[in-house]
């Protein structure tokens, strides 16, 4: 959605987004060496210091767990069931854990950055994506009106997003494979979730969880 508002003819293309605000990984390093200062980056790092702007996007941790599950699993075609994976999560094999993240941004990060700092909860975002991307526009400094709020969230729909999926990878053959499952997935945890995995995740999570406005989930 914000690359729609910096760039107004960008129709949500995966390519402009890449280009616009790319991503901190290895084979995205030559778009951010080469993007006009200040420039705009996304990343899924725990807080870094050189970072002075930061809008954090937080989602409730059960959910973001399994978005992470199905991109590590279904998405690159590896086989593996759930209970084997979150015994590999709560290790730290796929990097820092949900709280953990957590923790680094809301905890010092949030410290360091204070008013340089804007948390969106995805939830929120879902809910109301007008009034999310007015509020990160405004505090990224970037012109607006409220026809290109409209246009830019009009332009991300789900549906729109997989139009362009299918014509950069092709038919995609099952659904949990696709970046965009949409919204209506949010909760599977309540019947993928073991009992005892729902404990160990609380216990390590119950801080985070405060910090990112979930406890009462």
């Amino acid at each position: 959605m914000l690359t729609n508002i910096i760039d107004p003819h960008s129709n949500s293309d995966p390519n402009i987004f890449n280009r616009i605000i790319p991503g901190t990984t290895l084979t995205r390093l030559k778009p951010v060496y080469h993007a006009p200062f200040p420039y705009t980056l996304s990343t899924h790092s725990t807080y870094r210091p050189n970072i002075k702007r930061v809008v954090y996007i937080v989602r409730n941790g059960k959910d973001s767990m399994l978005s992470l599950y199905r991109y590590t699993t279904v998405r690159i075609g590896i086989n593996m069931d759930f209970d084997t994976w979150f015994t590999y999560y709560m290790r730290g094999w796929y990097g820092p854990r949900w709280d953990q993240h957590v923790e680094s941004w809301l905890g010092e990060g949030l410290e360091k950055l204070n008013k340089k700092m804007l948390i969106i909860r995805y939830e929120d975002c879902c809910a109301n994506p007008h009034d999310a991307l007015k509020k990160v526009s405004d505090f990224l400094g970037i012109k607006h009106t409220i026809n290109d709020i409209n246009r830019a969230v009009d332009a991300s729909t789900i549906d729109n997003m997989k139009k362009w999926e299918r014509k950069l990878l092709g038919k995609i053959q099952n659904e949990d494979a696709s970046f965009y499952r949409g919204y209506k997935k949010a909760k599977e945890w309540e019947t993928l979730l073991s009992c005892h995995q729902r404990e160990l995740f609380l216990n390590c999570s119950r801080s985070a969880l405060q910090l990112a406005g979930y406890s009462h989930l």
